[in-house]
């Protein structure tokens, strides 16, 4: 065989070698992208599954009118805007009949500063309810729903409030421990038995992993069976710790199915008037947020037998404060 002979054939053995490098790393970057495709597609299909079952519209929107809301749609999408929820706790127990709010947090979403700002609102708070007159804000839910719950704090602190998210009891339970708990530091010890409603609260002072009934019970304390009863200022500080705690530990989960798996449960316990579109916009873009992105924004009031007050040259501030936390400028910083 004369050269010429053998620089063709070994020039056909390295096509055939380079031809099967080309198909092995095109079959590979194929696979790749089948799998990521899928995985994302499957995580998809979940969180629109879990969106469309917890959605419930809302009615009779006296915050924001029809035409105020086409605008908005048409200008940008609500994930590229500041907005307001209101997370609502409900305390409905059976052997109760109750459905007062528990516990209720406004949160104030901003896509240009990705802060969270939070303000908790006393379940005992004094509020002019349109329609009822002056009565307690924890029973304002039972009297008209959510959608009078929005009226009423929007007309109060001076923004617009048009979507809440309410969990029960049982869903907020399952979803600490699904979690695997979060720690706290439990800032004392915490005893109180109530057979009327079957309430059990028995907590140490410390720092702790909390369990779900544990956290609930550190979320709900304000009487006390053994020594001094706590209020709705220290409730409300402890509302936010657990937020934050919750946050923080759903960041640390390792694995996208973990989060899937609390989303379920959620699902099962959760209702809100948020679009299933919306939803999953908000979850993809905050979905990485830390404790370190969430503001909290105080509150003083006293009490006045039978209801927390607020000073009007305090609800100014407070309602400056939730104003700003609006502004989409990156000046925004947490005070």
């Amino acid at each position: 065989m004369n050269k010429k002979s053998k620089h063709r054939n070994l020039s056909r053995v390295k096509k055939r070698k380079s031809k099967k490098k080309v198909n092995l790393l095109l079959f590979f970057s194929i696979f790749v992208i089948l799998i990521v495709s899928g995985f994302t597609g499957y995580a998809y299909w979940r969180v629109n599954n879990i969106a469309e079952k917890i959605y419930e519209p809302s009615t009779n929107n006296l915050s924001i009118s029809k035409e105020e809301s086409n605008k908005q749609k048409n200008e940008q999408k609500l994930v590229d805007q500041s907005f307001a929820v209101v997370l609502v706790g409900q305390d409905y127990r059976p052997q109760t009949g109750s459905r007062n709010t528990d516990a209720l947090i406004i949160g104030i979403f901003n896509p240009t500063t990705y802060k969270v700002s939070l303000l908790s609102i006393p379940r005992d708070f004094k509020v002019e309810v349109p329609g009822y007159g002056v009565g307690k804000i924890n029973g304002v839910y039972a009297k008209g729903g959510p959608q009078l719950l929005m009226d009423t704090l929007s007309e109060y602190f001076g923004i617009p409030i048009n979507y809440y998210v309410k969990i029960d009891f049982k869903g907020f339970e399952m979803v600490i421990d699904e979690l695997g708990g979060i720690e706290v530091d439990v800032e004392r010890d915490m005893y109180y038995y109530s057979e009327a409603d079957n309430t059990n609260i028995n907590l140490k002072k410390g720092l702790q992993i909390l369990d779900g009934k544990q956290a609930l019970d550190y979320a709900r304390f304000r009487k006390s069976s053994n020594g001094k009863d706590s209020n709705d200022f220290e409730r409300n500080e402890r509302h936010q710790k657990i937020i934050k705690a919750f946050v923080d530990k759903l960041a640390s989960i390792g694995g996208v199915t973990s989060i899937f798996d609390i989303l379920e449960i959620v699902g099962d316990h959760i209702k809100t008037n948020l679009t299933p579109k919306d939803m999953k916009e908000i979850f993809w873009k905050y979905k990485r947020i830390s404790k370190d992105d969430i503001n909290s924004i105080n509150m003083q009031s006293y009490w006045k037998n039978p209801y927390v007050i607020i000073e009007p040259s305090e609800l100014e501030r407070v309602q400056k404060e939730l104003k700003k936390a609006f502004e989409q400028t990156k000046e925004f910083t947490k005070e």
